[in-house]
């Protein structure tokens, strides 16, 4: 079972870190006992408390370190409120939080109280011209004229 413990140190390490050199970790401030399976993300919030996204359990969760509560955000799904696979969390003005959702191709916006709001579609790639007709794929603007 995996826990989410001194996440503040590990990742504040991390970028010091190289293959020789090691660090101890001290005791945890704070422990949650809740499992996660494989964090794709954590986000802290100017009060402490973290977003977890952990991919593998397709799930997102609102943890307060300091209550040991883990209070799930969302649900599984394509609609309103919802995320098929859970990545990236990005920060947004006021505590505001961005799920990326890589399934569906779109950001889900949570709000500091744990609450998701409405969603944000990405732009759908430009398709490829057909390379097999010479030509296809490409739209050419005037007329042609003079050909026989």
């Amino acid at each position: 079972m995996r826990h989410l413990l001194a996440l503040g140190a590990a990742l504040s390490a991390a970028p010091l870190l190289s293959a020789q050199q090691t660090v101890a970790l001290t005791r945890p401030d704070a422990r949650l006992e809740d499992p996660f399976t494989r964090i794709a993300a954590v986000r802290e919030l100017t009060d402490g408390r973290v977003y977890v996204s952990d991919m593998q359990d397709k799930a997102v969760v609102l943890a307060d370190l300091a209550r040991g509560t883990a209070t799930p955000v969302g649900r599984e799904g394509n609609g309103p409120g919802e995320y098929a696979l859970p990545g990236a969390l990005l920060p947004l003005p006021d505590n505001g939080t961005l799920l990326f959702d890589m399934m569906n191709s779109r950001f889900l916006q949570l709000g500091s109280d744990g609450k998701p709001g409405a969603f944000l579609s990405t732009p759908a790639p430009r398709a490829a011209p057909d390379r097999r007709a010479p030509g296809s794929g490409f739209a050419l603007g005037g007329r042609i004229t003079g050909v026989r």
